[in-house]
């Protein structure tokens, strides 16, 4: 079963098309020039559907590409917070146990005064 619709100049206006537009997206990928040579090569010899879904690789390619930096950044804006609330949420902890500390101190020099004053009694 062939990939073509029934229209050839359809057929013909939609390859001109995507091949000028993956002729855009393949010069500007980051990969060597042996690879962007292959994937020309392979734009001659696709059917329209074909060149459809290349069509879609190249631009999911281009668009991860072109948001890798803001992506990056956003990855480490997030690291960042882990490691914030992390050092909030230990120092909180830390704190509690100043807290039960204190309070266990202070349960021991209410029990020393009170067997001092027994034994003063």
């Amino acid at each position: 079963m062939s990939n073509q619709t029934k229209n050839p100049v359809a057929d013909q206006a939609v390859s001109v098309q995507l091949g000028f537009e993956m002729g855009v997206l393949i010069s500007g990928l980051k990969v060597s020039d042996d690879v962007k040579e292959a994937l020309l090569i392979l734009l001659e010899q696709a059917t329209p559907k074909q060149l459809i879904e290349l069509h879609k690789a190249l631009q999911q390619a281009f668009l991860m590409e072109a948001t890798k930096e803001v992506d990056e950044q956003y990855e480490q804006k997030l690291r960042e917070l882990v490691k914030e609330f992390e050092q909030k949420k230990f120092e909180q902890k830390n704190s509690e146990a100043e807290v039960e500390v204190e309070r266990e101190l202070n349960d021991i020099k209410n029990e020393l005064k009170a067997k001092d004053n027994k034994i003063l009694i």
